[in-house]
């Protein structure tokens, strides 16, 4: 049974760690914010990442669209294009499912990926979230633009987004769009902003471990009748 005294403790731990998450999060957000060249770079990143990802984006939709054919090959033997109505989400996932999931689970990546891109202190990571959260933003941006510049009539689903890239030598390749092609790009390159992170700390564990092996010092006592005795001693305090 909890008692009064266990509620206390709880909200005396609770109230620890939100204050501790509380001073965390001012400072990354001062380690970020207050270096003025960190942040010019930050928003130059942004800014460029925003205008390639949407600009690439709605002129190939809208390319394609005003190609008014339904499907030709784009590099044959490898990418075709099939021009289709995905109501779901990338690679048409979701697609027979209500517009209400569809939107919130599409929303998802651009909730985390703006969230973490406020966070963010590594340049690479600001290039692949900026590519989640803009390629999930312009898909959202899609659902909702009105085909009336193609001539394609099956192209009348609401609530849903075009996708025209499919990949030719694979049987019933998952058609795809170019935000799609941002938004995996942006993943892949925030894994190997990660590995590459986990490499650095295991370089840096590794170093530390091996500073920290002690080594061994001729020393001469005088009075042992100058026999050698040997004495461990830390590398680090060899530093010092």
């Amino acid at each position: 049974m909890i008692n009064k005294e266990s509620i206390m403790s709880i909200s005396k731990k609770g109230c620890y760690y939100f204050q501790h998450f509380i001073q965390i999060t001012k400072n990354q957000l001062s380690k970020i914010y207050l270096d003025k060249k960190h942040l010019i770079i930050k928003l130059i990143i942004i800014a460029v990442v925003c205008f390639i990802v949407s600009l690439a984006s709605f002129l190939m939709r809208d390319s394609i669209l005003n190609a008014n054919r339904e499907s030709w090959d784009l590099i044959p033997g490898f990418l075709a294009i099939k021009i289709t109505e995905n109501p779901g989400i990338s690679f048409g996932n979701l697609g027979d499912k209500s517009p209400s999931l569809v939107f919130f689970v599409q929303s998802i990546p651009i909730v985390i990926g703006g969230v973490a891109l406020v966070f963010s202190w590594n340049y690479l990571y600001d290039i692949g979230l900026s590519m989640l959260f803009f390629g999930g933003l312009c898909n959202v941006i899609d659902r909702s633009l009105p085909d009336v510049y193609t001539n394609l009539t099956d192209l009348s689903q609401s609530n849903a987004v075009v996708d025209y890239f499919q990949f030719s030598f694979i049987k019933n390749s998952a058609i795809f769009n170019f935000p799609d092609t941002f938004i995996i790009c942006g993943v892949i390159l925030i894994c190997l902003q990660i590995i590459i992170s986990w490499i650095k700390d295991f370089s840096k564990t590794s170093k530390s471990e091996e500073n920290k092996k002690p080594v061994k010092q001729e020393v001469l006592d005088e009075n042992k009748n100058k026999k050698i005795v040997y004495k461990t001693i830390d590398k680090n305090k060899i530093r010092r």
